[in-house]
């Protein structure tokens, strides 16, 4: 930021510069607003528009909001739960990328958008109706037009260590002619840690690019994983997670090219700062983990080589 040269927001500054959690950056965020400031209401409390411009999204997490958002909000994650379990589409997706066990299925409440969700909510011309649409919009989960933003997607939601959801992430089950992407996440700023409960419970962790890749991890007993939001989003909320649980080992598990190569390498130079070892794991050239994994028989062992 500024001269500093950190990248960034006022958030990740307030990260780094006290050693503070994701959680605890935006309190202190909070507490130091003017009391004059027009962001602030009359409680002296930031206004929504503080955290919107953050965060990205007007509802960034479910762990202000209204019992009455909350419960919109949680709805249409169940509505998503249940449709992957009523959708060969998206569990034959699954199974072919040699996923979807009902272990992790219910573990990571993985879901599946069919684009129908608006049949099953109030309709449109009533108060009701136009309450639940605007918090769905407020979080993200509905675009400004009203469509589904993941329709067509397996859908798995990321929460924050206190179990509040803060993002999702969507992978589309069919390729799309019109150059929709393939990989979706919430829009503003990634938050949360993916497979936090498993991630930390050993000294060393594997990184990898995304959450299907680490999700290919932990299905073969592999559970001490975690992912970035692809090769650009390591976080900082991640990078302090790994330093205040001592992780003295990090396999980086990007895919096998030239963004995986750069983006492995810049983390490797973070952590190396905190004296944390890493290793590369080579994948074969253009491939991803799960890629790795579909095409092999039997689970093979890949070189790590320390950077």
């Amino acid at each position: 930021m500024g001269a500093c040269k950190t990248g960034g927001s006022a958030i990740d500054f307030v990260m780094k510069r006290e050693g503070m959690s994701f959680q605890e950056a935006v309190e202190e965020l909070r507490e130091k607003l003017p009391k004059g400031d027009k962001l602030t209401n009359k409680n002296n409390a930031p206004t929504q528009l503080v955290l919107e411009r953050e965060l990205g999204r007007k509802i960034p997490t479910t762990e202000r909001a209204s019992e009455e958002e909350r419960e919109i909000i949680f709805n249409a994650l169940s509505y998503y739960q249940g449709t992957l379990r009523e959708s060969r589409n998206a569990l034959s997706y699954l199974n072919t990328r040699k996923l979807g066990s009902e272990e992790s299925i219910e573990r990571f409440q993985l879901g599946y958008c069919d684009g129908r969700m608006g049949r099953t909510l109030p309709v449109r011309q009533s108060g009701i109706g136009v309450k639940v649409r605007d918090v769905l919009k407020d979080f993200g989960i509905l675009s400004e037009n009203g469509q589904e933003y993941f329709r067509g997607r397996i859908v798995i939601p990321i929460f924050t260590k206190e179990k509040e959801l803060c993002g999702m992430y969507g992978r589309r089950i069919i390729p799309s002619k019109s150059g929709s992407p393939n990989h979706l996440y919430l829009p503003g700023r990634h938050m949360g840690i993916w497979n936090e409960e498993d991630a930390f419970t050993k000294k060393e962790l594997v990184l990898c690019e995304s959450i299907l890749d680490a999700l290919t991890y932990w299905e073969n007993g592999i559970r001490n994983v975690t992912c970035s939001y692809g090769v650009e989003g390591y976080t900082e909320e991640l990078h302090q997670r790994i330093i205040e649980r001592e992780i003295r080992r990090v396999y980086i598990s990007y895919d096998g090219d030239g963004a995986g190569d750069k983006g492995a390498k810049k983390i490797h130079l973070k952590l190396k700062e905190k004296e944390i070892t890493t290793y590369r794991v080579m994948l074969p050239l253009g491939m991803d983990v799960n890629e790795v994994a579909v095409r092999s028989e039997e689970p093979q062992d890949m070189r790590c080589p320390r950077f």
